[in-house]
């Protein structure tokens, strides 16, 4: 009888699940006309409330002063007041959220499939949409290490969220699966992969901006638990298999790190003010 494959270890993951770096920047983009926001103060030092109500007409004036309320609390925003008159200016965070946004401009612009022309943020939204989804970025950063089984899957979420969470990503076209109905694997798509530039610079910018999330020190025993993966001895590989092995680790690295940054669950976070009725948007 032929001996089985040898299968790579994959890493130990905690019970518990902690929100990511990753996650919680998706967190504060997400909400809906946080990216318009964001895009409106980009070109100037500052803006009245009335210049960014006259800039976004399509929101009510009372749902811009609630978000923009919400993105000053979170650093995003800061408001300055002369009298009567309240101004707001991006703040260094949310300057530096330009880039980490536009790798999902990029992202759905290739990958969403648009037929007609749409509005930058308007991408980067629906882009943010499906990734805003409890533990969704836990079940792709788990598969960039390579296709998983429903019982590596289990060891990232609860079971009673598995099926409905992954049949999302599934139905978003970042998740597929393969294989006989019992002995299922699940991997990325080509989309899926795509988004590893949005990965790293949100945990860059999470690293750099959020409190809560320091990065840690690279000896951790936790850490190098995680990354620790058996391979044989070998010659060396040709270098479309280094670059493989090279993406394989980093994305070991940034997942073990996701999950290593916080001490304790995030404190809850108010609830969006808008609830899109298109189901992609729905938890």
């Amino acid at each position: 009888m032929p001996a089985a494959p040898a299968v790579s270890p994959r890493p130990v993951r905690d019970q518990a699940h902690q929100a990511g770096p990753i996650q919680r920047s998706v967190e504060l983009v997400s909400p809906r006309w946080s990216v318009w926001v964001l895009q409106s103060l980009a070109g100037a030092d500052a803006m009245r409330h009335a210049d960014l109500q006259a800039a976004l007409p399509m929101v009510n004036d009372t749902t811009l002063h609630r978000r923009l309320q919400q993105m000053d609390e979170a650093g995003l925003v800061h408001r300055s007041r002369q009298g009567r008159t309240s101004s707001y200016a991006l703040t260094g965070a949310g300057k530096a959220l330009e880039p980490v946004l536009d790798t999902l401009w990029d992202w759905g612009r290739l990958h969403q499939g648009a037929h007609q022309p749409k509005a930058r943020a308007q991408v980067i939204e629906e882009a943010l949409a499906p990734l805003s989804y409890s533990f969704a970025t836990d079940i792709l950063l788990e598969l960039e290490h390579g296709e998983a089984y429903w019982s590596d899957i289990l060891q990232v979420l609860p079971a009673g969220s598995a099926g409905h969470r992954v049949a999302a990503l599934e139905q978003q076209g970042l998740v597929a699966r393969d294989g006989e109905p019992r002995n299922q694997r699940y991997h990325l798509t080509s989309a899926g992969r795509a988004l590893e530039p949005f990965f790293d610079a949100a945990e860059d910018w999470a690293h750099a901006h959020l409190p809560g999330a320091p990065r840690p020190p690279a000896a951790s025993p936790a850490m190098a638990a995680a990354l620790a993966v058996s391979r044989p001895a070998a010659s060396p590989a040709p270098t479309e298999q280094r670059a493989e092995a090279s993406r394989a680790q980093a994305a070991r690295l940034r997942s073990a790190t996701s999950r290593l940054v916080f001490s304790h669950q995030p404190e809850p976070q108010p609830a969006p003010l808008i609830i899109s009725a298109a189901p992609a948007r729905q938890r």
